[in-house]
């Protein structure tokens, strides 16, 4: 169990100590179930939730809104140039109605209809630009995100901008009907919230966790992402189906309420470190406090400011922003055309493509338990930090690279399919074992501002993979496929190597900063395998 194997790897640091010095004093580790650190981690994974699901969600939200899915641009598919004559305008009250075939697939004869209104008349440009105004806002506020939590601490601005968020979800439906304007500008403010809340998710997490359980707590976190992906197109597809209010608006309210109901919660129920929480046992807040203070200073006014020089000169810093931005072109490569390369080329059904859409998906939620197995092997020195951090980096990502590469020459839609789902279902080792969960070892008490910048830069492949897929497959044919997976498996290959040789996981010198513990994980430890670590 967690605790008897963390009992174990305590003991025996503590019998190796030899020298007559004062020996540290042993804490055992309360059980995770039940404790308020799981707590902390549940409302991380479900803000994550529902970040996510307010961006991915509006894609069916735009079909139901418009009342034709031939009209309608996949997520990814983002408009660079804003149309020159806008014209949105209302339908009149006799609604042009659509026969929608709710379970359509060709091989079935028998077909469930159901009336979609279309209440806007607006063109593929509108709402491309609709969709990309979120991650353009996204871009823009991570840094001053990452940067606030660090100074001040995440739970308020946490309760500020999920109080943003859901009031913003409410206001879609209001305003939508008054301007199709009005939604670009509150699609921005959304993507602008949502960039001040992921980075202050993952500096929270650190705090209430021993290095030994970060794996496992921020893999559980991370899982949000892909339970969002899954989840959010039948849930918005159902709700559009009600006829409430011509549907749309549902889908909007349906975040808002989740999103203002969790505020509410971690308002009264959550606190910047374990020290600050009322309701915390004696027994983990000791287990917790040689560790609570080294993410989220507990004398915030004391920190020193954050040292963006030394920060952008050091080389494991570029390094781990290389992988991050590298990781990112492969794992968007899928997430925003898979749709589109499974009509193109297998030439399915829309329920057959969004099946098979969702399918990798699956796997990344099943693979989160990886991020146990990763601190199992840190916290019985099986393998030291560095060998785990880059093991479970290295080597998803070369398996990634030659999987995709490999995968346009699969004769049968079958095999493909399975290669794909194998490479996407992998990337949930980097993100629960690997670099992902690597910018407190490396910077410490300045994880947010960190995650802040590695993360702002790791969100351009979102523009640049639409750019190439219109560049390199004009007519969706396989073999102008293979190109952007011959480009998306090389950008894998060159941060793998990057990482390799480069990364770092010991915590750099300008972030070592006085009452603030150093991780105990970032020297190494003896282990059976030796460290493999090659110095940058």
């Amino acid at each position: 169990s967690l605790s008897t194997s963390g009992e174990k790897a305590k003991a025996k640091e503590l019998e190796a100590n030899q020298d007559g010095t004062a020996q540290e004093e042993f804490v055992p580790i309360p059980p995770l179930c039940g404790s308020v650190r799981l707590w902390i981690a549940i409302f991380c994974l479900t803000a994550n939730f529902l970040v996510f699901y307010v961006r991915f969600s509006f894609s069916i939200s735009m079909v139901c809104m418009t009342g034709s899915a031939n009209d309608h641009l996949p997520i990814g598919n983002f408009s660079l140039k804003a149309p020159s004559i806008v014209q949105v305008r209302n339908r009149s009250p006799q609604k042009r109605e659509h026969e929608v075939c709710r379970y359509r697939m060709d091989r079935f004869e028998h077909c469930h209809n159901f009336q979609l209104q279309s209440e806007f008349d607006w063109d593929r440009s509108i709402q491309a630009n609709m969709m990309g105004t979120l991650f353009y806002g996204f871009i823009l506020t991570q840094v001053l995100g990452g940067w606030i939590s660090d100074k001040f601490g995440g739970k308020q601005l946490l309760v500020t901008s999920m109080s943003l968020l859901a009031l913003t979800s409410f206001s879609i439906p209001l305003f939508a009907r008054l301007h199709g304007y009005t939604i670009l500008a509150i699609r921005l403010v959304q993507g602008m919230i949502s960039g001040l809340i992921i980075p202050t998710v993952i500096s929270i997490i650190p705090s209430w966790c021993a290095p030994e359980e970060r794996g496992t707590l921020m893999s559980f976190v991370i899982v949000g992402l892909p339970l969002s992906n899954f989840l959010s197109a039948p849930i918005s597809g159902l709700l559009c189906a009600t006829g409430f209010d011509n549907g749309w608006p549902l889908t909007f309210y349906f975040p808002g309420i989740l999103t203002l109901i969790w505020t509410i919660a971690f308002h009264f129920l959550a606190s910047n470190t374990p020290e600050q929480h009322p309701k915390i046992s004696s027994d983990e807040l000791k287990y917790l406090a040689k560790y609570s203070c080294r993410n989220q200073s507990c004398k915030q006014p004391e920190l020193p400011p954050i040292p963006y020089k030394a920060m952008l000169t050091s080389i494991p810093f570029w390094a781990l922003i290389i992988t991050q931005f590298c990781s990112k072109i492969g794992l968007y490569s899928m997430a925003l055309t898979l749709p589109l390369f499974i009509n193109e080329v297998f030439h399915f059904g829309i329920i057959e493509n969004g099946l098979l859409s969702g399918l990798p998906w699956i796997g990344m939620i099943a693979l989160s338990f990886t991020g146990q197995l990763s601190d199992y092997l840190i916290r019985n020195r099986i393998f030291s930090v560095t060998q785990v951090r880059k093991g479970f980096t290295v080597i998803p990502m070369l398996t990634w690279a030659v999987l995709v590469a490999a995968m346009g020459h699969i004769p049968s839609e079958i095999g493909q399919m399975v290669f794909i789902t194998i490479a996407v279902s992998i990337h949930q080792l980097e993100m629960s074992g690997g670099f992902f969960i690597s910018h407190s070892d490396l910077v410490g008490p300045y994880a947010g501002s960190a995650f802040g910048i590695t993360n702002t830069i790791a969100q351009l492949p979102g523009f640049i993979i639409p750019i190439l897929v219109a560049y390199f497959a004009p007519h969706g044919t396989l073999s102008e496929w293979r190109t952007i997976f011959y480009i998306a498996s090389g950008a894998k290959t060159v941060g793998a190597v990057i990482y390799l040789f480069f990364g770092s996981l010991e915590l750099q010198s300008w972030a070592k900063v006085t009452d603030v513990e150093a991780p105990i994980e970032t020297k190494e430890e003896p282990g059976p395998v030796k460290d493999t670590k090659v110095d940058a």
